[in-house]
């Protein structure tokens, strides 16, 4: 750690490996050190060590915890987010639509705030994935969805619901409808004076 610093890979994967041998692979503690492992080298671009990790702790939550679980489902999004990274937009699609599917049931059965979150998160994923695919009206349908419930959980205010209205407006943006995009952005920039959370956008140039 001296050498290295506490968040070099290798410092990260020796922790992670003391932890194993102490507490077991299954271990709460284990599989999160695992997901950080995973974090540290998608951060550096290392994308083929990440996902091996990420499968690895979305295989064991699953084992553990059963494939609707919220932590499960993290996993399945955070696999999702990582195929965006390296492009592979069709992978991403599926795993962000397994855990939106997951999400919807558990949430028929079970209403609860963070797999409500969670299904915001998973569906601003999947919008932004189809707006760089230039599908940009099923992007559109599932934005405003986002926006639908991050207004029931956290209200128009929020620095949530905010980057739910940028990613809109720069959707339309791209679609040409600039008067929808300036009425959005404004509104964005309203709670971003209200509040000190940077806004940014999932979007980017498709």
């Amino acid at each position: 750690k001296e050498m290295l610093g506490i968040n070099h890979s290798l410092t990260i994967s020796c922790l992670n490996n003391i932890v194993k041998e102490m507490l077991g692979i299954n271990h709460s503690l284990t599989i999160s050190c695992l997901n950080n492992i995973g974090t540290v080298y998608q951060d550096k671009e290392c994308y083929e060590e990440a996902e091996k990790i990420y499968l690895q702790v979305s295989n064991i939550r699953k084992e553990l915890f059963g494939n609707d679980h919220s932590d499960t489902i993290v996993s399945i999004i955070n696999l999702g987010t990582l195929y965006v990274e390296k492009g592979d937009f069709s992978k991403s699609e599926f795993f962000f639509k397994e855990a939106i599917i997951l999400l919807k049931n558990k949430i028929s059965k079970n209403d609860n705030l963070r797999d409500k979150n969670l299904l915001r998160i998973a569906t601003l994923d999947l919008a932004a994935t189809y707006y760089k695919l230039y599908r940009f009206k099923e992007s559109e349908t599932l934005c405003i969805y986002s926006l639908e419930i991050s207004e029931e959980l956290y209200g128009n205010e929020h620095p949530s619901t905010a980057l739910v209205l940028k990613d809109l407006a720069d959707l339309y943006l791209a679609m040409g409808k600039f008067s929808k995009a300036e009425d959005l952005c404004l509104k964005a920039l309203k709670i971003r004076e209200k509040s000190p959370i940077r806004i940014g956008s999932r979007m980017g140039r498709p």
